[in-house]
């Protein structure tokens, strides 16, 4: 597309990590669920900035942003100064609240690709939390609560998706969130979780086993990841709850069982 694009007298624009980039990103680096990075224009100095948000991906997004500004005659600095401002969009690692020492999150990831950039995001915040840590704290771990959206996506996807749901430590995948589809003889959440790589999956057919589940298997310091298109956003706030009544009910700070 850029070639095209030159080819017809246009402008074109890169960024990314890449050393032929215009506008190139030379280090990214996880402080907890804030993302630092490096900046380089072609001849110009290294710029550091930080985006509010975890993940490459949002670096990427930040030096797109950047690099608009820049062209369209703003101050580099300022450009920079103002992405760190950004705290994020709703349902994009959305915080929907702690219980027992687990942090909750939604994501509208939906799409294979989105999914292992929510993961990769969330393992890499949790590596900082115990790099950056002056106790000698246990690396936490990732929770991932994924309900699939439309059985035709469930279908061509499967391998996909379990692909990247691997990159989770305990994985739970409730029903397929039909939407605007009629149901598909065979195509269940089951597809998914059967590809998963490790054994530490489950297929759940209701809400309130996805949110007993989810819960029981968070303990604290790890993160919980709800993950989908459909209403498996209103499963979070639930999971914080279940999570608050079991630290009570058994006084350990963990669920048992």
């Amino acid at each position: 597309m850029a070639e095209l694009a030159r080819e017809r007298g246009k402008k074109v624009l890169t960024y990314g990590e890449d050393e032929n980039a215009d506008y190139r990103i030379t280090r990214v680096r996880a402080r907890g669920f804030t993302t630092e990075f490096t900046l380089r224009t072609a001849g110009g100095e290294p710029i550091d900035g930080t985006v509010a948000v975890p993940g490459r991906h949002n670096v990427l997004n930040a030096a797109a942003a950047v690099a608009v500004a820049d062209e369209l005659g703003h101050d580099l600095d300022v450009a920079v100064e103002g992405i760190a401002d950004f705290a994020g969009a709703a349902r994009r690692f959305e915080l929907k609240g702690e219980g027992n020492g687990v942090g909750v999150y939604d994501s509208y990831a939906h799409h294979p690709t989105e999914i292992e950039a929510d993961l990769r995001a969330t393992r890499a915040a949790l590596e900082s939390f115990t790099r950056d840590s002056e106790e000698d704290i246990p690396l936490g771990r990732v929770v991932a609560l994924f309900q699939p959206h439309l059985y035709s996506r469930t279908r061509i996807f499967a391998e996909e998706f379990a692909a990247a749901l691997s990159l989770a430590d305990e994985v739970v995948v409730m029903e397929v969130y039909a939407a605007r589809e009629d149901p598909e003889p065979g195509v269940t959440g089951e597809l998914i979780t059967s590809k998963v790589s490790h054994g530490r999956v489950w297929y759940v057919s209701g809400r309130e086993e996805a949110v007993r589940r989810a819960a029981a298997l968070a303990h604290p310091g790890d993160i919980v990841l709800t993950m989908g298109a459909g209403d498996v956003t209103e499963l979070g706030p639930r999971i914080v709850a279940a999570l608050a009544e079991a630290a009570e009910g058994d006084g350990t700070g963990r669920e048992q069982g």
